[in-house]
């Protein structure tokens, strides 16, 4: 976890995200040139369910502020819980800072309705909130997403091992050129198939 050093920072632009976004280079990128343009510093909020995952977490946040800085900015970072996230905002944001945060994602408020975070921040900081969009994915949609994809590599393990076991019996019962030719044509069949399961999966 990086210390924050405030020492010759005048305005800093404050990334506020969940910590499954840290792979993004084009967020990277994106919040490299707003930052660029507007001579801010970074400082990358991000926020975790559970610290047992921390190694991880700080080995993509360095490489997310490699591509940040671009050599030209100062950029730096903070990996802090759910729990307590706001409070470390609060006591982090100065009032020349901007904020940055994603524009679909939600938070529970005092009142315990579902908000925008861009309003939930920008009624209890005096610094300015911004919102990016397109990056961030809700837990249901992370969840919807990750079904599908895990439901067809299972279909794809499936079929392969299908195949493989019709292949090594067909290559047991039968000798020679019959064989060969019998092999030669499951393999076909078998790339038929795998292509057949592609298209209906990721149609």
């Amino acid at each position: 976890m990086d210390k924050l050093n405030n020492k010759g920072i005048s305005r800093r632009l404050i990334v506020v995200f969940p910590d499954y976004m840290l792979g993004k280079n084009d967020l990277a990128q994106e919040v490299y040139w707003m930052a660029e343009r507007e001579e801010l510093s970074v400082l990358y909020l991000v926020l975790v369910d559970e610290t047992n995952n921390m190694l991880s977490v700080s080995r993509n946040m360095a490489t997310m502020k490699a591509v940040t800085s671009g050599n030209k900015l100062l950029v730096e970072g903070k990996i802090v819980e759910f729990s307590n996230w706001f409070d470390i905002l609060k006591q982090t944001a100065n009032p020349t800072d901007i904020i940055l945060c994603q524009e679909e994602q939600t938070i529970i408020d005092d009142s315990f309705k579902t908000i925008p975070i861009k309003d939930y921040l920008s009624n209890h900081l005096t610094s300015p909130v911004r919102t990016i969009s397109g990056y961030y994915l809700s837990k249901k949609t992370r969840q919807e997403k990750w079904f599908p994809e895990t439901f067809a590599w299972f279909g794809f393990l499936i079929i392969l091992a299908v195949f493989t076991w019709m292949q090594i019996s067909l290559d047991q019962a039968l000798e020679g050129s019959l064989s060969t030719i019998t092999l030669a044509f499951t393999v076909l069949v078998e790339g038929g198939v795998i292509w057949y399961w592609y298209k209906f999966s990721y149609q």
